[in-house]
């Protein structure tokens, strides 16, 4: 699970069990638009914090990309749905969207709240041969899933937390200048802000 707080570069989600998912909280309202075919825009105070439209999978030694490119094959996208609900956290509006990445069928959702946004992926069946190729360090960097892939605007600061153990790879930047990192070692909580508002990312 990653969650995302709030106070009023592409970032994957590493996925490593049939689901994850990826909470986006705030003390002020997120305005949240989720297009039929998975694409999302987050906005805060009107303003644009992340977008995002990449979905990829590894199954049976194959990665599958919505938008395939440097060899990596098609996910076929399934039937969007769009429902409202009530739990834990109050009432939302969820959408979902089945893909099937060969053999492999699974699902990503959103569910917007009030002021929390949660991000989650089902693989009803589990995948198989989700190795990546290459050295034990190439494994280490790469993820086999990617929903959702937070693209923070231009122009944020952070602060990330990375590394063997929490906080020992710790590095600051600007969004659209500095990169973020990702994999297994470096995937860890991120703090983006600007004059007036604070939002992090945290693994869960």
């Amino acid at each position: 699970m990653c969650r995302l707080f709030s106070r009023s570069a592409l970032l994957p989600v590493l996925v490593a069990a049939a689901s994850a998912d990826v909470v986006v909280a705030a003390g002020a309202a997120f305005d949240v638009d989720v297009k039929d075919d998975g694409s999302f825009v987050i906005s805060m105070g009107g303003e644009t914090w992340f977008s995002g439209s990449d979905v990829f999978v590894r199954s049976r030694n194959t990665t599958y990309a919505n938008d395939p490119s440097d060899g990596a094959a098609t996910l076929t996208k399934g039937a969007t749905t769009r429902t409202n609900g009530t739990d834990a956290y109050g009432a939302y509006a969820a959408t979902s969207i089945a893909w099937t990445a060969g053999s492999a069928a699974f699902e990503t959702s959103v569910r917007a709240y009030a002021s929390t946004v949660i991000f989650e992926q089902r693989f009803p069946d589990g995948l198989n041969g989700t190795r990546v190729p290459g050295s034990r360090n190439d494994a280490m960097a790469a993820t086999v899933s990617g929903w959702p892939s937070l693209r923070p605007a231009k122009g944020k600061g952070f602060v990330a937390w990375a590394g063997q153990m929490s906080g020992s790879g710790a590095f600051a930047g600007t969004t659209g200048t500095d990169d973020l990192t990702s994999g297994i070692q470096d995937t860890g909580p991120v703090a983006f802000f600007d004059d007036s508002d604070a939002v992090v990312v945290s693994v869960a």
